[in-house]
């Protein structure tokens, strides 16, 4: 669904796109007719789901970073909808690219990337050896690869290190 100057990719279950679809129908129908019944609602959505499983096209989806191996796309989840373009030659920050990106609940937006410094720089926030921090590098860059797993980092007080399933399985 279009929002303002980009796509949103939401399930059809979930309450934002209940909340665009009734907003949709006010504009079609006018405000003197109000929000349709709750039981006309889940029927539409119904509908909707049955076209998108039976006769709509499957569309891959990513969240936060998606891509190929000509360029990797780094979603910044901004209201602007503003996406990081990683390439060989060096990346850009763009809002229309040819990857559809989802952003569950509670994806947080990212800061603006800024030319300049130097992965030095990250040492001051690392509990690592300094002779440690390219291979902490290499790891993070590895995070960009689109169909690299998905990573989460195990804490405790002393360390932090890469672990390949979630906190609490």
């Amino acid at each position: 669904m279009r929002l303002g100057e980009g796509l949103e990719h939401l399930p059809l279950k979930f309450r934002a796109f209940k909340t665009w679809l009734a907003q949709q129908a006010m504009a079609a129908w006018g405000e003197d007719e109000g929000v349709p019944h709750a039981s006309a609602m889940d029927d539409a959505i119904t509908a909707l789901e049955g076209l998108a499983l039976y006769e709509g096209p499957e569309y891959p989806h990513s969240v936060r970073v998606g891509g190929d191996l000509r360029a990797v796309y780094l979603d910044l989840c901004d209201p602007a909808r503003h996406v990081v373009e990683i390439t060989p030659d060096g990346w850009r920050v763009v809002t229309d690219v040819p990857v559809r990106f989802w952003r569950p609940p509670g994806a947080l937006a990212l800061p603006q990337p800024a030319r300049g410094g130097n992965f030095q720089e990250l040492a001051q926030f690392l509990n690592v050896e300094p002779d440690d921090l390219p291979l902490v590098v290499g790891f993070l860059i590895g995070c960009l690869h689109p169909d690299a797993p998905t990573r989460y980092w195990h804490c405790t007080a002393n360390r932090a290190r890469p672990n390949p399933r979630p906190p609490g399985c």
